[in-house]
């Protein structure tokens, strides 16, 4: 079973490259399952005899459950907090995002109103786990993978991008970043 989630993220320029790469995978795993996982998107995923399902949000109940299964004493105050505030219950309909305030509840973090908020909490708990912190603080991202990763989205958003072109983006995106 392969999944391949973001076709919406696909730029028109890779389009083609996309369509050709998907296609192959089909043909070199006849007996396998493609799933794509995907915002509504204007070039679809060229699968046969393939059905497009529609992932509805969760009701209050689900996430209560799940809420419920993950944090098990926790699960009602956060529970409480998340029907209370409309921001906050809208964006924990979406599983990753539900998932994610989660994690932000057992670490004891305080939940932020806004999707960007959440997510620059997470990638913050990330970067200060144990796994990753030392990682980011040698060479040769030396303390500036933010720095390096804001630039990156800079440029490629700019051109369009959605895929890290080596070539383009390979020494001198460091240098320019450091320099």
């Amino acid at each position: 079973m392969f999944l391949l989630n973001g076709w919406n993220e696909i730029s028109d320029s890779y389009s083609e490259i996309a369509l050709l790469a998907l296609s192959h995978l089909e043909r070199s795993f006849p007996r396998a399952g493609i799933i794509v996982a995907t915002r509504t998107h204007h070039t679809h995923p060229p699968l046969p005899g393939s059905s497009r399902t529609r992932l509805l949000s969760l009701s209050r109940q689900q996430r209560a459950e799940y809420l419920a299964k993950a944090l098990q004493s926790g699960a009602e105050q956060l529970r409480v907090i998340l029907d209370g505030d409309r921001v906050l219950d809208d964006l924990t309909r979406t599983p990753l995002i539900l998932a994610e305030v989660t994690t932000l509840s057992l670490s004891g973090v305080p939940i932020p109103k806004t999707k960007v908020g959440v997510l620059a909490v997470v990638m913050r708990l990330i970067e200060q786990a144990d796994e990753h912190r030392n990682y980011l603080e040698l060479q040769p991202v030396a303390g500036y993978s933010r720095d390096y990763l804001a630039d990156l989205g800079a440029q490629m958003t700019a051109q369009g991008d959605v895929a890290l072109d080596r070539r383009r983006h390979g020494a001198s995106f460091i240098l320019s970043v450091a320099g």
